[in-house]
């Protein structure tokens, strides 16, 4: 059991220069985007990632982003990357990586970057789509509404979105977007089920359709957030009327 720790240890240590070396060009079966939920004093933003594949080669072995935002706005941003799908080592007894925690050092950026390397099967990617990658958290110091944009977490030679067969997806992300973003970020108060910038009626109507498939539902549709989409949140859009 600890030579086989020990291998791992050195496939891991390894990890960041295959990513570097691993380079191609192919269609893009990533898409990343982002949905953000509002109230009057905080802002949480959930980044996904649809991946679709035809084979397991193409599953996704890592990932980059950084959520850039308007300091002036929001603040104190506290990022948790989604450990049930991208980890090191045991899923259950990840190995501990500092060096890979979100960096939310600079003011205005957010630097999320990820992967997985599974001990028992090393070579298993993740798919699938609404794929967490990560939540950060703000505060709102202004009544301005909140914005935020979406870019690759890093430059130069480091490659962020890498499929298991080599495949790096970065520069057909970067090139989806007119302004270099490489997906969406829709924003809107908790309770705004429809998503058209209001909190009425109709977003109860758009509710009791989210209902038949919570699980797709917008962050947004969850009115009380208490991260479950049911009828509770009824009751919370009623009592924002």
């Amino acid at each position: 059991m600890i030579k086989e720790k020990s291998k791992f240890k050195k496939s891991l240590l390894a990890l960041p220069i295959l990513i570097f070396l691993m380079c191609g060009s192919a269609f893009a079966q990533v898409s990343v985007y982002a949905e953000g939920a509002y109230t009057d004093t905080d802002l949480v933003v959930y980044i996904y990632a649809d991946i679709s594949t035809s084979s397991e080669n193409e599953a996704l072995l890592s990932y980059g982003v950084t959520l850039e935002y308007n300091p002036v706005n929001l603040g104190n941003p506290v990022a948790t990357k989604n450990s049930a799908d991208w980890y090191f080592g045991d899923k259950d007894d990840p190995y501990p990586t500092p060096n890979a925690e979100p960096d939310t050092n600079t003011a205005g950026k957010v630097i999320i970057v990820g992967g997985k390397l599974d001990s028992s099967p090393p070579i298993e990617g993740v798919s699938g789509d609404r794929v967490l990658l990560a939540t950060v958290t703000f505060d709102r110091l202004t009544t301005e509404l909140p914005s935020a944009e979406l870019y690759l977490g890093k430059g130069d030679a480091y490659a962020n979105f890498v499929q298991i067969n080599g495949t790096d997806l970065d520069q057909t992300l970067a090139g989806t977007e007119e302004n270099g973003t490489i997906g969406q970020v829709n924003i809107f108060q908790r309770g705004d089920a429809n998503g058209d910038g209001v909190v009425n009626v109709n977003d109860l109507r758009a509710l009791r359709i989210a209902l038949s498939d919570p699980d797709a539902a917008p962050c947004y549709v969850d009115c009380n957030g208490d991260g479950v989409v049911n009828v509770n949140d009824l009751r919370c859009i009623k009592l924002s009327l």
